[in-house]
């Protein structure tokens, strides 16, 4: 007897998390990817009677109510790993390898001008616990490139001060350093000294962030803390932790570095997704070049 789709769905989960080891976020992503095609059937369908036809018609679907393509396209990669899974456990026809990948344009990343960056950084903060944690936040996430949920994530114990570097856990389980330049040290020795010392509690464990009730700070408190700061800097549109990581691979190409150096610092598996930072560099170079050339 065929096993219930919901069934697979769920030990396709724990497959995804535990022996794949993908992300907590990726594995959440995959698991509303399903679901979703689950619920588009009239009859929920055993996945080994599921044709190319029939996902080719649900991403249809998904397309035509106005879903983002790379959210369609996420809902097809889910569905290529339920299948990869069934088919290592015994021969079963994978109807997704019918149905072509949709050829995606990257979005141009949004980032902050130089002037922002420079309004956000030296914006004034109070030297307490609060104030030495904010600012030592907007100075990593800008100054090392790293991504909000590795800094939520980051251990007091794979930091490095005399080095200056930081051991870095991104997507995959994949190891990177983290270069702290003079700014950053300054803010992380600040908060080290004279900010997490009068917030750590016994459920503080290992980890740089705290929350004021002692615990680790999760990643979502970092975004309204982002917002906040940017709004009393006069940035009057929404600015993300993202944003601050965005500005920092664009700036170091605006100042010369490699592309592959950038590639490394930001823990890209493929050049390809470096690549994007390319495109904001040329697409400047072109507004500046119709606003000045006379023949533009």
């Amino acid at each position: 007897m065929a096993e219930a789709p919901v069934t697979t769905v769920e030990r396709f989960l724990q497959w995804a998390s535990v022996e794949a080891g993908l992300q907590p976020l990726s594995v959440a992503a995959y698991g509303r990817d399903l679901r979703a095609f689950l619920r588009w059937q009239s009859a929920p369908t055993p996945f080994r009677s599921v044709g190319g036809a029939q996902i080719r018609a649900f991403l249809a679907s998904e397309h035509a109510r106005g879903l983002d393509p790379r959210t369609v396209a996420r809902r097809l990669t889910a569905l290529r790993l339920v299948y990869r899974l069934i088919g290592s456990e015994e021969p079963c026809l994978d109807p997704t390898r019918t149905v072509p990948r949709p050829s995606l344009r990257a979005p141009l990343p949004k980032l902050l001008t130089r002037v922002e960056i420079a309004r956000l950084l030296a914006l004034p903060t109070p030297a307490t616990p609060l104030g030495l944690r904010e600012r030592l936040i907007v100075e990593w996430l800008y100054g090392t490139g790293c991504r909000v949920s590795e800094l939520a994530d980051q251990p007091l114990s794979d930091i490095d001060r005399e080095l200056r570097v930081a051991r870095c856990l991104g997507k995959g389980g994949k190891e990177r350093l983290l270069l702290l330049n003079p700014p950053t040290m300054t803010a992380l020795d600040d908060w080290l000294r004279s900010g997490r010392p009068r917030l750590a509690g016994t459920e503080s464990g290992d980890s740089l962030l705290l929350s004021k009730s002692g615990r680790p700070l999760e990643r979502t408190r970092l975004f309204g803390m982002i917002r906040q700061r940017a709004l009393r800097a006069a940035i009057v549109r929404p600015v993300s932790p993202h944003m601050l990581r965005h500005s920092f691979a664009t700036h170091l190409l605006e100042g010369g570095a490699d592309l592959r150096v950038v590639q490394e610092l930001l823990g890209h598996a493929s050049l390809a997704t470096t690549q994007v930072y390319t495109h904001v560099e040329t697409s400047r170079l072109r507004a500046a070049h119709q606003r000045f050339h006379p023949r533009a």
